[in-house]
């Protein structure tokens, strides 16, 4: 919770009688609380399809043809396993853009 909005409760409060004051904290501390949790969900959520975007953003520049793979190896000095590594890493990630493509189809465009 944020100061200013500790101070606006707390002077909220304050303007009640004395006999309300305590249930009228712990119903505005549950709602500030309550709010809080709602924004942390919005940011986790945003944070998720902040990282699509850029996965999908980063995938589509990629051109897979001999030459700029092998561009790719030999300029970044790729030894045999780094090489083992990273086609295993790529089937990996093929897996995992084609579950994607199977969610898109079968659950998120039927609803649309």
């Amino acid at each position: 919770m944020s100061v200013n909005r500790g101070w606006k409760i707390l002077k909220a409060v304050q303007r009640l009688p004395p006999e309300e004051q305590e249930s009228a904290t712990e119903e505005m501390l549950a709602a500030v609380y309550e709010i809080d949790q709602a924004d942390a969900e919005i940011e986790q959520r945003a944070k998720i399809a902040g990282i699509f975007c850029k996965a999908y953003e980063k995938a589509v520049l990629l051109t897979p043809t001999v030459e700029n793979v092998r561009c790719w190896t030999e300029c970044t000095r790729m030894r045999p396993d780094e090489i083992e590594d990273s086609i295993a890493e790529s089937y990996e990630l093929a897996q995992t853009f084609q579950t994607i493509g199977d969610i898109l189809k079968k659950e998120i465009l039927p609803l649309h």
